[in-house]
């Protein structure tokens, strides 16, 4: 089994560096860099690795979207953890990615906020893959729905499908034209066709090149079966 060191960089602050296996998988915590850096799922957690190991894997497309198996074939990989790593956990949510040690690599590099990425149909749930892409944002977009990132006329554009009667979209596209009537702060949505996804929703990304959210999950109290996961969105300046 071979074995290498990524740092957990957030843009070009070096945070972490981590010892992972072939298979992506955490083997040791090496050092804690910039501890004010950490993710906010990571902050005063004593379980480091665990914490890791979450926050990495919520950058990953999810068991539950449908189609994860058939993109995994068409990558040629084993698990979504090591698809997302193609592109080195880059997100379109936030300014985090992981750096081989000995790569001579920069935020400049690899972010999509400013590098070009080619449109994969295959993340919407076409079957007609038309090559594959390995630089692309779509390797590490968590969600159960079938959803791509695009760029359109520059602008990086979220592009979501559906599943029972492909209803979702319609759903986000009517709610967020009641909310155009009213003085409620909401995000737009718009339907959008294509032929090879038929409806999706279309909105534009909440993150820029400079501004980012990161979400807390947190557990507020017990129902009778299970526990309220409530998400809290902070919105900060990374400038």
């Amino acid at each position: 089994m071979s074995e290498t060191i990524f740092i957990l960089m957030h843009k070009d602050i070096p945070v972490l560096r981590v010892l992972m296996s072939d298979r992506q998988t955490i083997l040791k915590v090496l050092e804690i860099i910039n501890r004010e850096h950490l993710p906010v799922n990571m902050q005063g957690d004593e379980h480091i690795v665990a914490s890791l190991y979450k926050f990495m894997t919520s950058r990953t497309i999810p068991n539950s979207r449908k189609n994860l198996p058939y993109i995994l074939e068409m990558y040629g990989t084993v698990d979504a953890v090591s698809l997302s790593m193609f592109t080195y956990q880059v997100s379109m949510s936030d300014h985090y990615w992981f750096k081989p040690e000995n790569a001579n690599l920069t935020w400049a590099n690899v972010n999509f906020y400013d590098n070009i990425f080619v449109d994969n149909l295959l993340f919407l749930g076409s079957l007609d893959s038309k090559g594959i892409n390995f630089s692309s944002p779509n390797t590490s977009l968590n969600g159960s729905l079938p959803q791509m990132w695009s760029k359109r006329n520059g602008y990086n554009v979220l592009l979501k499908g559906g599943t029972v009667f492909n209803q979702q979209p319609f759903n986000e596209a009517f709610v967020s034209r009641l909310l155009d009537a009213t003085d409620i702060p909401h995000v737009q949505y718009d339907l959008v066709y294509d032929d090879a996804a038929s409806w999706v929703s279309a909105c534009n990304a909440f993150i820029r090149k400079n501004y980012c959210h990161r979400r807390i999950i947190r557990y507020s109290y017990e129902t009778v079966k299970k526990s309220s996961r409530i998400a809290v969105n902070i919105w900060y300046n990374v400038m």
